[in-house]
């Protein structure tokens, strides 16, 4: 990434999976309910009331923390070690960002299938405890056996690589492009998140379209092939428009925010040469 606008250059990799934590904690408190609207739509329901729009906060929550501090991990990772700390290309970024969200995959698919279930199908005050965690992980089991647990896995691959290679990739492609025009920094930094989220969310829409509704319901063994089929190719952008928003919303401020709170963090959280430098 940049290294005059991005001080999550110089962090270990101990320091960027902690960035990645804090990152989605803030961003997820904030942008919840961008989700719970999405899955509605993408399952054919009406527009979440108000106070159903925390539904599934905990678990996804749960899943953006995992997603992301694998991610800040694996891009550190991909760019200290498999590329022995150079700096990156514009290519190599979008590589990196590839490799990031793949490793983010099998973990977050699991867990964001709790998250879907929870909002799709939200119980009244009595019958809470039947939608909880562990009662729907009991379903899963009980129902499908210990594949269902990965079920998704597919297209949440897909998905997550071209997330991220948007967002360590094309935000750094955008953004010299942006601060000319704009001539603010910060003002290029918030844009050039904004316009890289807004393509990720309408090149992702089918996978994530697909994969929620391989996701939303317990029961059944259906593939990839067959929700594919059965929403019909001209159908699959079908809640793109929302999904975009989303994910334009949420990469803005993941991307603000991870380039902030690495200056809150301890020395020892950096690599030596960052702490030498700041003595």
């Amino acid at each position: 990434m940049n290294s005059d606008i991005d001080p999550r250059t110089s962090l270990s990799l101990v320091g960027s999976f902690c960035n990645g934590v804090a990152t989605s904690f803030v961003t997820i408190s904030s942008c919840h309910p961008f989700f719970t609207i999405k899955t509605r739509v993408m399952s054919g329901l009406s527009l979440p009331s108000c106070h159903q729009l925390y539904a599934g906060y905990r678990i996804n929550l749960a899943c953006d923390v995992s997603n992301q501090a694998v991610a800040f991990f694996a891009f550190n990772f991909f760019s200290k070690v498999i590329m022995q700390g150079k700096k990156l290309s514009e290519v190599e970024n979008f590589i990196g960002g590839l490799f990031a969200g793949a490793m983010a995959a099998p973990l977050l698919s699991s867990l964001e299938r709790i998250m879907i279930l929870q909002q799709v199908h939200i119980p009244s005050t009595s019958q809470q405890s039947k939608n909880s965690i562990f009662n729907l992980l009991k379903s899963i089991g009980r129902e499908e056996g210990w594949r269902g647990y990965s079920r998704g896995l597919a297209p949440t691959f897909f998905r997550e690589s071209i997330n991220s290679a948007c967002f360590f990739g094309l935000s750094q492609l955008i953004h010299p492009i942006a601060k000319k025009h704009l001539g603010d920094n910060a003002g290029a930094c918030m844009l050039s998140y904004q316009v890289s989220g807004a393509i990720a969310g309408f090149l992702t829409t089918p996978f994530d379209l697909i994969k929620t509704r391989m996701q939303n319901h317990v029961g059944g063994h259906e593939g990839l092939v067959f929700h594919t089929q059965k929403i019909g190719t001209k159908n699959l952008f079908t809640g793109a428009l929302a999904r975009s928003g989303m994910i334009s919303s949420t990469m803005m401020v993941m991307g603000l925010i991870s380039t902030k709170i690495p200056t809150l963090f301890p020395n020892y959280l950096f690599e030596r040469k960052h702490s030498d430098d700041s003595e």
